[in-house]
């Protein structure tokens, strides 16, 4: 089992460079970019634009601006050396200190000799050449920043050991970096962090709404097969899949944020919810998440129920429900223990499938619903070519789906027996 974890890890590593590179190249594609708008403001000078576009790199090929996205993005990478390549230029201990800015005290020159004529001292030095002046000297004129060239200048003459000595840079390990938002001028994490947490949290409670609700009342409705329970099941899953929902949040807006004023029209928090204590702010979130909750569940629940029902149906009638029923078992062990262990294999899939749609399964619905959370901040980000904050929301959604079928495919071992990735 371990080694299929690796085995899946490394291959979605893969396709996750697969997929930054089918995004990013997407989002280069699109005409125009957030700094075009810019230019249309009058308020903004064309110097500052092209500053902003020099300083995130856009004037760089693309492919220069992908690599040095995927370098943020890392969790390693080559740090930059003072002479800006890839080698670390360092003297050897027997050369003496290391080429280096000089110390304040010796930077002050020594004032002429009073036997010198004024002349002498006024007259500007002229530079030293390298066969005259010290190695010392040449050593502490050399700036910390000095490259290749003013190394090799500096270098000792012929026959005589080498001054200098590089070693590799290795690469080191630094924490993954989405970049800096253009519109909000931010780190893209520090953007996200909030909206990713709402809705997360919405998302989370419609799910575990919707599977608990959905398994009995699939369970009920295979149980009672053409009854009437099972007959307004059906009704109620068609009408559910049949009906989008935003449609169905704007409803219930209107019956009870419109109508009745009994719940919030929208958002997450009231307007006093920083004045409020531990447990009202609680129930503040609670109270705003009951509608997006309840819209997110009964379109999850009609598909799922009736996704439960079919496949229950399928597994009672197979002989080995017959034999348990015809040896005395319990009807409950014979459904809970027997039957349902071998119909969930189908639903276990499907919650694989949910789980990548944490981030992106509610979009729609929060911009109806104004709710602060993913989806109406990408749709924001799409829309004024925010490429780094479209990009982080890309990659996490793509990163949910992998781990989502990972997960999916880890359940069905422990679930089904039969299933071994040994």
């Amino acid at each position: 089992m371990g080694a299929y974890i690796i085995r899946r890890i490394l291959i979605a590593l893969g396709m996750l460079i697969g997929a930054s590179l089918l995004g990013f190249g997407v989002m280069k594609l699109t005409p125009g970019t957030y700094f075009d708008l810019l230019k249309m403001n009058p308020r903004i000078s064309q110097e500052h634009v092209d500053q902003q576009i020099a300083r995130y790199g856009l004037n760089q090929p693309v492919y220069v601006q992908y690599l040095r996205w995927l370098d943020n993005l890392l969790p390693f990478g080559f740090k930059p050396t003072e002479s800006g390549s890839y080698l670390w230029v360092e003297e050897s201990p027997a050369a003496g200190r290391p080429a280096q800015a000089p110390p304040e005290d010796e930077e002050e020159e020594s004032p002429p000799a009073a036997s010198e004529p004024a002349e002498a001292a006024t007259q500007p030095t002229q530079p030293a050449t390298l066969e005259t002046q010290p190695a010392t000297q040449t050593a502490q004129a050399t700036p910390p920043a000095a490259g290749a060239a003013t190394l090799a200048a500096s270098a000792p003459p012929a026959g005589q050991p080498a001054m200098a000595k590089h070693k590799f840079n290795w690469p080191r390990f630094k924490w993954p970096n989405l970049g800096e938002s253009f519109e909000h001028q931010e780190p893209v994490w520090d953007v996200i962090t909030r909206p990713m947490l709402n809705t997360l949290l919405l998302n989370l409670v419609a799910i575990a709404l919707t599977w608990l609700v959905a398994l009995p009342l699939g369970i009920y409705a295979a149980l009672n097969q053409h009854k009437l329970g099972d007959l307004v099941l059906s009704a109620i899953s068609f009408v559910g899949m049949s009906l989008p929902g935003f449609f169905m949040a704007l409803i219930l807006l209107w019956l009870f944020a419109g109508m009745s004023n009994f719940l919030p029209p929208g958002g997450l928090r009231s307007a006093t919810y920083d004045q409020m204590t531990g447990w009202h702010k609680l129930l503040d979130v609670a109270w705003h998440l009951i509608i997006p909750a309840i819209v997110l569940t009964i379109g999850g629940l009609a598909g799922l129920q009736r996704i439960t029902r079919g496949n229950m149906l399928e597994v009672l009638r197979q002989q080995y429900v017959t034999t348990a029923r015809a040896k005395g078992l319990p009807e409950n062990r014979v459904i809970y223990r027997h039957a349902l262990r071998n119909a969930i294999n189908p639903l276990i899939t499907i919650f694989g499938y949910e789980l990548a749609a944490l981030f992106s399964g509610a979009a729609l619905l929060e911009i109806v619903l104004d709710y602060p959370g993913m989806g109406q901040l990408m749709f924001t980000a799409i829309v004024s070519k925010d490429e780094p904050l479209v990009m982080a929301g890309f990659m996490l959604g793509a990163i949910l789906l992998l781990l989502g079928n990972l997960v999916a495919d880890l359940l069905l071992a422990v679930a089904d027996p039969r299933i071994s990735y040994s």
